[in-house]
């Protein structure tokens, strides 16, 4: 099962496993991290529903799983989608979480603690399926598969998986989190020939 938020790299990693698999994979919609408000999280569950549609992937039905920018916020709902992923009958949970370099660096602080997360939570929910009657699988694993790339790295897979970028969530959304999104993500694209610039102040 893929976390996606309808952002490039849920959408590079939605891509990258609907090749992979012996099937199409399962989606779950949700931004972990907190960025965004109501309404923009309403956008890019549609984005994600759309790119699901794309990869003839099944979404899992229900409201766009929230966490928030506190460890906190962050870790129940991580251990929330384990779970949503082991009734569904899924071993591995693949978080397409990604931060931003800190100039020509990874943040390897924030890298290293989101990895011990995703650790933690697999065994804790691993732990918790013993006695759930609802889960379908004896364990589940959540990885973090593109954690640690640039955002050009992100970029060129994107590039040579040929993704639909007109799925997503923040190329026409208005507010505060879409805009960041555009400001980050434009330079990167542009280069390669993506079409990322959109007129939306």
């Amino acid at each position: 099962m893929v976390l996606c938020d309808g952002s490039l790299a849920g959408l590079v990693a939605l891509a990258i496993e609907a090749e992979r698999a012996d099937s199409a994979p399962l989606v779950l919609a949700g931004d972990l991290l907190g960025g965004m408000g109501p309404e923009e999280a309403e956008v890019a569950r549609d984005a994600v529903q759309a790119q699901s549609r794309i990869y003839q992937a099944t979404r899992i039905e229900g409201a766009f799983l929230l966490g928030g920018a506190s460890c906190s916020e962050q870790s129940p709902a991580l251990l929330t989608a384990a779970r949503i992923a082991a009734c569904a009958g899924k071993r591995r949970l693949v978080w397409s979480v990604q931060y931003p370099y800190i100039g020509t660096e990874p943040d390897l602080d924030t890298i290293a603690t989101t990895t011990d997360r995703a650790l933690l939570v697999s065994r804790l929910a691993s732990l918790d399926l013993w006695d759930d009657p609802a889960s379908q699988v004896p364990e589940v694993r959540v990885e973090t598969p593109l954690i640690d790339l640039s955002d050009e790295q992100i970029a060129d897979f994107a590039a040579d998986l040929g993704v639909p970028w007109n799925t997503l969530w923040w190329r026409d959304a208005s507010g505060a989190c879409a805009r960041a999104n555009r400001e980050r993500w434009s330079p990167v694209c542009e280069p390669l020939g993506l079409v990322s610039h959109t007129s939306v102040a």
